[in-house]
């Protein structure tokens, strides 16, 4: 795909943080086998059917262009604490093809202080790894959803965040959603829920 070829050339030789198509600091060294395989064909499946998406961790923009490539007309909110000096230049390059707003900083205050104007389909929080960002993510995000909003979450094998994630469930603060019953396939990298209100 020519997009993520262009994203891996604004990238260049600056080491890419590991995400839904290639292993951590790699040289775009692709990450193999099912669940991987799977991982990106959910967030396609899931870009298919939403139309207004907020992502939290765009990092380089792949798994965003794995969803805004199966629906070009989304209107897409990307938030990243914007570390890495590609994040910028990735989101720039890909706003001349998509509907994409870019909100800089640091989730646990960015989420406190957006406030859209309408409520997202689709949430991916896939941001800072410890527990309490990824807490903050989901329990901050939930003002921007109803009842039939989509939460995915990624990294679900990292067993502090699995456990979080049952938690929650277990305190009817999330329901969890059956991969079947949205045409996913199964990964141990994900998980999808919907916000109990």
């Amino acid at each position: 795909m020519d997009i993520i070829e262009n994203l891996n050339s604004i990238i260049g030789n600056e080491k890419l943080e590991g995400n839904c198509m290639y292993k951590h600091n790699s040289k775009f060294k692709l990450r193999e086998g099912n669940d991987c395989e799977n991982l990106r064909y959910n967030l396609g499946k899931l870009g298919e059917i939403s139309n207004n998406i907020l992502e939290i961790g765009f990092n380089g923009g792949h798994s965003s262009v794995l969803m805004l490539n199966e629906n070009e007309n989304a209107k897409f909110v990307a938030m990243d604490i914007g570390k890495h000096n590609y994040t910028r230049k990735c989101v720039e390059y890909l706003q001349k093809k998509y509907n994409i707003e870019y909100i800089e900083g640091d989730s646990k205050k960015t989420l406190l202080d957006y406030n859209p104007s309408e409520k997202f389909n689709l949430i991916h929080v896939d941001g800072g790894h410890g527990i309490r960002t990824c807490k903050s993510d989901i329990v901050n995000s939930k003002k921007f959803s109803n009842d039939n909003t989509i939460l995915l979450v990624d990294d679900t094998d990292n067993e502090k965040i699995g456990n979080l994630l049952n938690n929650m469930i277990d305190t009817n603060f999330l329901k969890e959603i059956d991969f079947d019953n949205l045409g996913l396939k199964d990964t141990i990298y994900q998980r999808v829920f919907n916000y109990i209100f």
